[in-house]
């Protein structure tokens, strides 16, 4: 799945660092609405939230962005890769595929 917005951007330098717990980009005092003006955000539980839960699923997400920049306005991309499976990989569990898959 790929998501794409055409925001103000995260440089280079942010684009991993916005998976880490309680990290924030810009400073939260400063939180507005509108496309250049937001200028901070939530406690930074977001992205880490969602990273862990693709992860557990053998996932990964990552962004991508041309960098920051308030007047052009590069827009970021998050990428998100979920495998997809058709049998459980613990037995206890097979049951449940087996439901699933005759369904339909």
């Amino acid at each position: 799945m790929i998501i794409t917005d055409t925001g103000i951007g995260i440089s280079p330098e942010n684009q991993a660092v916005i998976f880490e717990k309680f990290w924030q980009l810009g400073r939260v005092e400063l939180h507005s609405s509108g496309k250049t003006k937001f200028k901070g955000g939530g406690p930074g539980l977001g992205l880490p939230i969602a990273r862990g839960i693709l992860e557990a699923h053998g996932g990964s997400i990552w962004a991508e962005s041309k960098g920051y920049d308030e007047i052009r306005c590069p827009g970021s991309t998050f990428h998100i890769l979920l495998p997809a499976r058709t049998e459980s990989p613990d037995p206890k569990m097979a049951k449940l595929f087996d439901t699933l898959g005759t369904k339909g």
